[in-house]
């Protein structure tokens, strides 16, 4: 299992480049994955999935679709995605930010 913090600036990620948007920090995960593959190649073959939570809902459909773009051009070392998951996903947050304090003050989820 190989955690990344993304995009960069959040949780325990650092660098000297913050991205801050969504669309192009997703070349740079992609380019992580790559360097990934390529330290460590026996993992290469094996079927990748892609989860994250909260924030992720706006990030992991995008890097998912960016990958699967690069595996059409066969470019680069293909990455097996195999499937995508969202956990509590801040999806809609014109939506979403309207019911915010009703579900965390009043929701029955224990």
């Amino acid at each position: 299992m190989l955690f990344i913090d993304q995009p960069s600036g959040v949780g325990y990620s650092y660098g000297s480049k913050i991205d801050s948007q969504v669309e192009t920090s997703a070349v740079a995960f992609y380019e992580a994955i790559q360097l990934f593959y390529e330290a460590f190649p026996k993992y290469s073959q094996l079927p990748f999935h892609l989860f994250g939570e909260s924030f992720a809902g706006r990030y992991i459909p995008i890097f998912a679709d960016y990958i699967v773009k690069r595996n059409l051009e066969a470019v680069d070392r293909f990455i097996p995605i195999q499937s995508v998951g969202i956990g509590n996903g801040w999806i809609n947050p014109l939506i979403q930010l309207k019911y915010a304090a009703q579900m965390a003050c009043e929701s029955n989820c224990k």
